[in-house]
């Protein structure tokens, strides 16, 4: 393509710039956008005239007349003074206190903090050992666990089906194969112990 325009002027303080001359195709293609920018803006003054005219099907007129209807102000209807205090209006709500911090353990853990860096307080790493034991003696039964376990994907598998989603219905009954294979191995391992015991 040629050169839009030919020759930019000389400027300076006394000599004005000439404007630039365009040769055809950039004065047709100038010409062109401006017709279009025009047809635009006058198919959007039509747009915007034609949403506010009259709907013209029924279903139009519908959501027209509701529209109408919700922007009209509506009249408010007073309450005597029996009705407000039938209602829960003049209740006051309970005050429910939050949960109570101790201030003596906080400045505890506070001067720790101060003296050490840390906020562990050593009191603390032993009562935490001290509540970690008994969770440790009360462990499940792994036997338990593995049959408690079956029953939850047998029992999802029921709701799903109840559903009509049987989808996922191959890698639950896997699972239960894979949980059914891990109780054969655990009632070896009773056995072969309950063997070696006696």
């Amino acid at each position: 393509m040629e050169n839009v325009f030919i020759g930019a002027g000389g400027g300076g303080l006394w000599n004005n710039p000439r404007h630039p001359r365009y040769n055809k195709e950039a004065e047709e293609l100038k010409s062109l956008r401006k017709e279009e920018a025009d047809l635009i803006n006058i198919k959007r003054k039509e747009s915007i005239r034609s949403a506010t005219s009259l709907p013209t099907s029924a279903s139009e007129k519908s959501t027209a007349s509701k529209s109408d209807y919700q922007c009209k102000p509506r009249r408010t209807v007073k309450r005597n003074a029996e009705a407000c205090r039938a209602g829960k209006s003049y209740e006051r709500e309970m005050f429910h206190p939050g949960p109570y911090r101790d201030m003596d353990d906080e400045k505890r853990r506070l001067q720790n903090f101060m003296a050490t860096g840390r906020y562990e307080d050593p009191g603390m790493s032993i009562k935490k050992a001290e509540r970690r034991k008994p969770e440790e003696a009360q462990k499940p039964d792994t036997y338990e666990e593995v049959l408690n376990e079956i029953e939850e994907r047998q029992q999802f598998l029921e709701d799903m089906a109840a559903l009509g989603q049987d989808q996922h219905s191959f890698v639950v009954k896997s699972q239960i194969q894979q949980k059914l294979h891990e109780l054969e191995a655990l009632e070896k391992e009773r056995k072969s112990k309950e063997n070696t015991d006696k």
